[in-house]
């Protein structure tokens, strides 16, 4: 069996036993034990959505295994030929990231001036944007929300996601903390510029989230790129 086919057969199957795997367990407990027909239904349909994304990952892997010089088939394809019984598991937790995580390479982050306005903010993030992508084929992400990572802090995230030659990914972030509010849990807000009918950066000017930040105090600004 090729390389390629194998690694695909491995992220299926891992995929639908353990990635994915509640909705198999719960969905075959359920289709087994339940006597309602309509709780039988839903316990098949779970397993049945296990299987569509299971696949639906698996074909995302073979695509990628068919690009010549992919660094992810050339970590699978030396942890398969490795002694290592944990290599597959090692090479499967350093690319089991998604580009917004904070779990990719931290290439770069920088301070800004808490004293920027949010229009020196914007303008800023559209010029590096208009930079490292011309052609503005890249993705573009406002998250805004209470912080995970501050303690009782708002946090404003504006992403450029750009696609390396090497089918990596890098993200370029501005992220705003500044203390929460009474109000702050009322400005909640994940979107991406493929989800707008609008120029995206005029998007980013008029939302309520960015209103809602513009003459606070700032805690922090950071500018930086992670690797995916």
């Amino acid at each position: 069996m090729k390389q390629k086919t194998r690694i695909m057969l491995f992220s299926f199957l891992s995929n639908f036993f353990i990635r994915f795997g509640i909705l198999f367990w719960l969905g075959g407990a359920t289709a087994a034990i339940a006597k309602h027909p309509t709780v039988k239904a839903i316990g098949i349909a779970l397993v049945l959505l296990d299987l569509a994304v299971s696949f639906y990952d698996s074909v995302i892997i073979f695509f990628i295994a068919k690009k010549d010089g992919s660094p992810i088939m050339r970590d699978f394809f030396q942890a398969m030929e490795s002694d290592d019984p944990d290599a597959i598991n090692d090479v499967a937790r350093k690319w089991a990231v998604r580009p917004g995580d904070d779990n990719g390479i931290l290439v770069d982050e920088q301070d800004l001036d808490p004293d920027t306005t949010f229009e020196d903010i914007a303008e800023a993030f559209e010029a590096s944007c208009h930079e490292h992508d011309p052609d503005g084929n890249g993705l573009m992400y406002l998250d805004a929300g209470m912080s995970d990572d501050f303690e009782n802090a708002y946090e404003y995230k504006l992403r450029k996601r750009l696609t390396r030659e090497d089918g990596r990914i890098t993200d370029i972030y501005l992220k705003v903390v500044l203390d929460a509010d009474e109000d702050s849990m009322k400005y909640t807000e994940s979107i991406g510029s493929n989800e707008v009918e609008t120029d995206f950066f005029t998007y980013i000017r008029n939302a309520d989230v960015s209103r809602y930040i513009t003459d606070k105090k700032y805690r922090a600004l950071k500018v930086g790129a992670r690797i995916y």
